[in-house]
């Protein structure tokens, strides 16, 4: 009697680790399969703990198997526990200064302690305050200009002087991020208070990824930080003054690019992944015509901007259309021409992303802002560049005009001002 009471307690507490730690061992696995070849292991390893938790039904019963079951489920709770306490470390610890040392700006980045751009978030907005959130990529984040010349940090400043309302500009940009990166930004922040939301939408990339790129999990993170850790505490070979410097970026060297343009790819000083549009069109006036066509072709695109809408019911939602400099002047090319782009003719590419892009809004009723009529204009009206000359980005100049257009539409009777209103521009 005594050895049945003994046996029902063994169950009932190796159920309920089973209940307590199943979760978590599950919602670690989850992360590893997304990060493909380089998160198996770590797959494995979460699959095999969840393995066990099964087995232990059929072996608790069993005396001889018991110190068995309990120690490896010991080992099962720690790892899902170290998966939990390590994503809380890191939801706290991207906080921090970058210095960003390229070869045409130098600036200094400060992230809040989620890994954006911005003062630290809180849910609440302030009374009498207009919020925004303003999501996207590298446009949004400022990849190419100082906090003060970002496009939520002037909108904050030069909004209220149109509408007399102090503003609140949530910088939700990420360098690379695609339209399953904003999704995922939209679904995090959704429980924020915002009287609006911005998606910003990049003609190039957010046509052409059509995949959810990896992430790391808190495991693998936190691998990855203490490898690093180890290595910087290693002894090191003394430098020797006539070696060629390291290449941070060694495939940089497969391409037939201005030997100059290679060192400056190889330091990260320009941005090396231009180099990758080699791979993807023969030229670039095909590469544009054939992102209108993918963007039809592949649903899941638009159906990212929808699921950003949707995650804000009520709430006004806008899409702001960022140009490609290469639909602005032929100029640019001859310096893209050193870093291997290929152009057919000598004319700025078309507009196929963009036609393809507001169709799809207009057919849903999503207010949206074409930036490149605007662009065009000033360049034709002043002759200035609005983008660097190799950087891809917006310069600080075309950041502001970029602001003015946004501020105004804003305040037009053609802005967002409902969920679904539709819009190509201020009035």
């Amino acid at each position: 009697m005594r050895e049945a009471a003994s046996q029902r307690r063994v169950r009932i507490a190796t159920a309920g680790v089973l209940a307590v730690a199943s979760p978590p061992v599950l919602a670690g696995l989850l992360p590893a399969l997304e990060a493909g070849a380089a998160g198996l292991l770590q797959a494995a390893l979460w699959l095999g703990w969840t393995l066990l938790a099964g087995a232990a039904y059929l072996w608790v019963e069993r005396g001889r198997w018991r110190p068995i079951v309990l120690g490896g489920w010991s080992l099962a709770l720690s790892a899902a526990l170290f998966q939990l306490v390590g994503s809380m470390y890191l939801a706290r610890s991207q906080a921090g200064v970058l210095q960003v040392d390229n070869l045409e700006f130098q600036f200094e980045v400060v992230l809040n302690s989620q890994g954006f751009r911005n003062v630290e978030f809180q849910r609440q907005k302030p009374p009498g305050v207009e919020r925004t959130l303003f999501i996207g990529d590298s446009f949004v984040y400022g990849a190419a200009v100082p906090e003060r010349e970002t496009l939520p940090r002037i909108l904050e400043a030069e909004l209220p002087k149109a509408t007399g309302t102090p503003q609140e500009w949530f910088n939700l940009g990420v360098n690379g991020a695609n339209t399953f990166g904003y999704v995922q930004i939209a679904r995090d922040f959704r429980g924020y208070e915002t009287d609006r939301v911005l998606l910003g939408f990049y003609v190039d990339n957010d046509m052409s990824l059509l995949r959810k790129l990896p992430r790391r999990s808190a495991v693998e993170e936190l691998s990855h930080r203490l490898v690093k850790r180890l290595r910087g505490l290693l002894p090191h070979p003394a430098a020797d003054a006539t070696a060629e410097p390291a290449c941070i970026y060694p495939w940089v060297r497969d391409y037939s690019v201005d030997p100059a343009y290679v060192e400056h790819a190889c330091s990260g000083r320009i941005n090396p992944w231009f180099l990758r549009r080699h791979d993807e069109s023969p030229d670039n006036h095909s590469y544009y015509e054939e992102l209108g066509a993918r963007f039809r072709e592949h649903p899941v695109l638009g159906e990212n901007i929808l699921a950003i809408r949707d995650a804000f019911p009520g709430v006004p939602f806008g899409v702001v259309v960022f140009p490609s400099r290469y639909q602005v002047s032929a100029d640019y090319f001859d310096e893209l021409k050193k870093l291997g782009f290929r152009f057919r003719e000598r004319a700025p590419v078309g507009t196929h992303p963009q036609q393809a892009l507001f169709e799809y809004l207009e057919q849903h009723q999503i207010a949206f802002l074409d930036l490149l009529p605007a662009i065009l204009t000033a360049r034709q009206a002043t002759g200035r560049d609005h983008y660097y000359r190799i950087d891809d980005h917006l310069n600080p100049a075309g950041n502001r005009l970029a602001a003015r257009e946004i501020g105004a539409w804003l305040t037009s009777s053609g802005g967002p001002t409902s969920a679904r209103s539709s819009s190509n521009g201020p009035d």
